[in-house]
């Protein structure tokens, strides 16, 4: 059985890879483009 920290390490390791489906960048940097734009578009409606 592996520990939680272990798991977060191998899901980090996962997450880091880069993948062809989003164009040879990893997911991290997709979800944190998606999360910018979804930020910067409920701060520009008044």
């Amino acid at each position: 059985m592996r520990s939680q920290e272990q798991l977060d390490a191998i899901a980090y390791e996962l997450n880091i890879r880069p993948r062809q489906r989003f164009k040879y960048r990893c997911p991290i940097a997709v979800i944190s483009d998606v999360m910018a734009q979804g930020y910067n578009d409920t701060t520009s409606v008044q």
